[in-house]
């Protein structure tokens, strides 16, 4: 038999992974709205248009060097995802596998 813990946010008995469902979904409601729209984390018309263009230029992951399958759609690692080169969102952009992206994190620079 599995011991299940009390949740750590509201303290309701029977939770295998440290918060009930109703906390989660309170919690994952409140980092939506405080996360901001994507125009609001710098993914406006502008990089769309920067991500469309770079799409059509058919390049290689820029992380690994393996080719891009453009007709996949997230969340498939082998998807296409522009990968940032700096920290600002209107600097340089390049084409990235999303699990190669992903893997990657953030740009140091």
């Amino acid at each position: 038999m599995a011991l299940s813990k009390p949740c750590i946010r509201c303290g309701t008995p029977g939770t295998a992974h440290g918060k009930c469902e109703p906390c989660r979904r309170v919690d994952a409601a409140r980092y939506e709205q405080l996360r901001g729209t994507p125009a609001e984390r710098g993914y406006d018309a502008e990089y769309q248009g920067r991500r469309t263009a770079l799409k059509k230029l058919g390049r290689a992951c820029c992380l690994c060097g393996g080719a891009i399958d453009y007709a996949l759609k997230g969340p498939d690692p082998l998807s296409f995802s522009a990968q940032h080169l700096t920290r600002d969102k209107r600097g340089p952009i390049d084409a990235a596998h999303l699990g190669c992206n992903t893997r990657a994190g953030k740009p140091k620079t």
